[in-house]
């Protein structure tokens, strides 16, 4: 592969450029990210890319009220040691296709992703009274799928393919938005303590946990059942941070509405 750093072409397999020594494995990990997010802009729905198209270029510098939803992906590496490469790169995009579709489905959109780890922002450039709530269901379908995946794995006696994990972690608040690009997928980023709240839940959550933030709890409490946590020690912050765990949908939701509100509940037609 072409060096990066100093352009030498490199022989397939090489760790280090022959020339300038440079990392090629991570030169590797950027092209593949570069890829999916290539990639990601190919399944956006018709319908979301003519709001996206229609709502941005409006929003630079401003400030937002989002959620945000980090979800990593774990138990790839385990999976390389009983799967051919070819096989693993398969598994690999097939399941962040079907989560990103998640995300389309709600309306969200993808910022990035960060390693194995996806950023997605409900809330810009497309708008609903509901973002938080989209964010939440996003999760729970993010969850069932990649069961419903394992699922399939054990059904498949010939090789023990281990599992795959998924952890998550949303906040909802301001940000600031800022443009970073000029294609559809990478019109804008978000910036902020929002941010980093929901990238610090994520990493605090263990496999198969959803932890929200008490501000996304706040709007969402009439909809999921929830297990509120002991405060989170989290880097960056000074005080221990409350959060709580997303269980699932309540059998009766009601609306959320005033300050502490703003989600009310939706059906499955909502999404057809």
């Amino acid at each position: 592969m072409k060096c990066p750093k100093c352009n030498f072409e490199n022989p397939e397999g090489l760790k280090f450029c022959g020339e300038c020594g440079a990392n090629l494995a991570e030169a590797r990990r950027a092209e593949e990210l570069e890829l999916r997010l290539k990639q990601v802009h190919s399944y956006i729905p018709q319908e979301l890319a003519e709001k996206i198209a229609r709502s941005k270029g409006q929003i630079e510098g401003e400030r937002k009220q989002v959620s945000v939803l980090f979800a990593d992906i774990s138990g790839f590496t385990a999976m390389s040691e009983v799967l051919d490469p070819e096989e693993v790169s398969e598994v690999m995009n097939e399941r962040f296709r079907a989560l990103v579709g998640i995300v389309y489905k709600y309306e969200g959109t993808i910022d990035k992703f960060i390693g194995d780890c996806i950023m997605a922002i409900f809330g810009v450039p497309v708008v609903h009274e509901n973002d938080a709530e989209r964010a939440v269901r996003t999760a729970l379908d993010m969850r069932k799928s990649l069961e419903q995946f394992n699922q399939s794995l054990e059904r498949d006696k010939k090789k023990a393919i281990p599992d795959l994990s998924l952890h998550i972690g949303i906040n909802s608040g301001a940000v600031i938005v800022g443009n970073i690009g000029s294609d559809l997928r990478m019109d804008y980023t978000v910036m902020g303590d929002t941010v980093n709240l929901a990238s610090r839940l994520e990493g605090a959550a263990k496999s198969g946990q959803i932890f929200i933030s008490k501000k996304t709890y706040q709007m969402t409490k009439g909809l999921f059942e929830f297990k509120e946590l002991e405060p989170l020690t989290l880097k960056g912050k000074r005080q221990p941070v409350p959060a709580y765990e997303v269980l699932g949908y309540k059998e009766r939701a009601r609306p959320v509405r005033g300050i502490e509100g703003g989600s009310s509940p939706m059906s499955v037609g909502d999404f057809r």
